[in-house]
């Protein structure tokens, strides 16, 4: 599975070049407010997790952003720990997809980002994450996007590029940001 995603993710990347991504000018800038969690039925071992974005369009259709996230988690025993990544991303959009109607305000994005992950219960490591999303447009300058990351850790200690690969995991992000 992991596999079929980097190579949907990869196909992403060699899509036409000539796309234009008329929704973004350069020197646009975004900020965007994503969250998510989960719990058990009973509310115990619950997690909550967040990410705001600054971006700047350096191109009408490259942006580079600056992500922070933070988690928190409680075990449902007292223990409460946090865990946060700081990360910078950068972004190839296009809105060309060839869609009409409702479904016309619709931007794809595929990027790469890479940064720190730190935290109480978790290795400090640096991490490198290629994704791919989406933004649609609910007006001129508000937005709600969708986001599928890939995290793989640089840990020194891996003998094999393939060990780092397979012990990578996946983040979901779904969220609103506003175009300025």
């Amino acid at each position: 599975m992991k596999k079929l995603i980097m190579v949907i993710m990869v196909g992403l990347l060699i899509l036409p070049v000539a796309a234009n991504a008329g929704s973004f000018q350069a020197k646009d800038r975004t900020f965007t407010l994503s969250g998510s969690g989960e719990s058990e039925n009973d509310f115990d071992n619950a997690v909550i997790s967040m990410q705001a974005s600054v971006g700047y369009f350096i191109k009408d259709n490259i942006e580079i952003a600056f992500r922070q996230g933070l988690s928190f988690s409680d075990s449902g025993d007292g223990e409460t720990d946090w865990a946060g990544s700081s990360r910078i991303a950068a972004d190839r959009y296009m809105d060309d997809l060839g869609l009409k109607g409702i479904l016309e305000p619709l931007t794809a994005f595929v990027g790469v980002n890479f940064g720190y992950r730190y935290g109480d219960e978790i290795d400090s490591d640096f991490i490198a994450c290629p994704e791919v999303g989406l933004k649609y447009f609910i007006s001129d300058t508000t937005f709600i996007t969708t986001m599928v990351e890939y995290e793989i850790l640089l840990e020194t200690d891996y003998d094999e590029w393939d060990d780092a690969f397979s012990d990578g995991r996946f983040i979901y992000t779904i969220g609103m940001g506003l175009r300025f």
